[in-house]
C-alpha cells in the first residue's frame, strides 16, 4: 500500500503481487482494510481516492443543497472527471504502479472500473457517461435522484456503453421525507434499464435497510459483480 497526492487529491494505492491489467478506482473512500483484501482477492490494482468537497467534485451541475445547513451543489463533476482521467489515473498507472510490477507503462491496464457510494455512486455513473475511460461501474446507494441526471443518461445514447453496470439501494431509501430524494428507487431502476438496453451486463439489487446500512458490504457486492469472471 502506498499513499500519494496528485492534483490535490489523496490516493491510497494497493498494488497486487503479480502484474495486473485491471484497475479499480474507489471514489470518495478512505483506505479501509476491505480494499487491500479486494486487491489480493482479485489481483487487481485498487485505488482509493479521497474527495474533500463532495458537493463540488461529485455533482454533475449546479443545484440547491439537499439538506439545510449544507452547501449547494456547485457542479464540478465535469472538471473532476477530467482531472481524474487525464492526470490522476495516468500518474498512478504509469509512475506509481507500472514501475513496481515491471511492466511497460502503456500496457499495464487494459480494463478499468470505478465505484462509489452515495454521491460518489452518482459520480461513478456520470464518469462512464462523460468519458470513455472505464469498462464498468458500481453505483452503490447512488444519488441517482440528482436533478436532471436521468436526462443526462438518456441523452448519452450515442456513447459506447460500458461492459458492466451495477446499481444497488437500500429498500428503505425511497421512504425519505425529502421529496427530491424520494424518487431515487424509480430513477435507479430506470437508469439501470437504460444501460441494459444499450448492451451492458447490468444488475440492480435492493438491500435491506436505509441509505447508511451495511455500506462496506454493499460496496463489496458491487465490486464482486464488476470483477467477477
Amino acid at each position: 500500500m502506498e499513499k500519494s497526492t496528485i492534483e490535490g487529491y489523496n490516493a491510497t494505492v494497493h498494488t497486487p503481487k503479480s502484474p495486473s491489467r485491471r484497475a479499480l478506482y474507489i471514489i470518495g473512500s478512505d483506505a479501509s482494510d476491505m480494499y487491500e483484501g479486494i486487491c489480493n482477492e482479485y489481483g487487481v490494482l485498487t485505488v482509493c481516492l479521497e474527495v474533500e468537497d463532495w458537493n463540488r467534485d461529485l455533482s454533475p451541475r449546479k443545484a440547491p443543497r439537499a439538506f439545510k445547513g449544507q452547501e449547494d451543489f456547485s457542479g464540478g463533476a465535469g472538471k473532476f472527471a477530467q482531472i481524474l482521467t487525464e492526470r490522476i489515473i495516468p500518474t498512478i498507472e504509469e509512475e506509481v504502479s507500472a514501475v513496481k510490477v515491471g511492466m511497460t507503462a502503456s500496457t499495464v491496464v487494459t480494463k478499468r472500473y470505478i465505484a462509489g457510494y452515495s454521491l460518489a455512486g452518482l459520480f461513478a455513473c456520470y464518469a462512464c457517461l462523460s468519458t470513455e475511460c472505464f469498462d464498468g461501474f458500481a453505483s452503490v446507494s447512488g444519488s441517482l435522484w440528482f436533478d436532471g441526471f436521468i436526462d443526462d443518461v438518456k441523452n448519452s445514447a450515442k456513447r459506447p456503453p460500458v461492459q458492466r453496470a451495477y446499481f444497488s439501494l437500500g429498500d428503505r431509501e425511497k421512504n425519505t421525507r425529502n421529496q427530491r430524494m424520494a424518487v431515487v428507487e424509480d430513477m435507479t431502476r430506470e437508469i439501470s434499464a437504460l444501460f441494459e438496453e444499450r448492451g451492458a451486463e447490468t444488475l440492480f439489487e435492493l438491500n435491506p435497510g436505509n441509505h447508511f446500512a451495511d455500506s462496506e458490504l454493499r460496496m463489496k457486492k458491487g465490486i464482486d459483480f464488476l470483477l467477477g469472471v
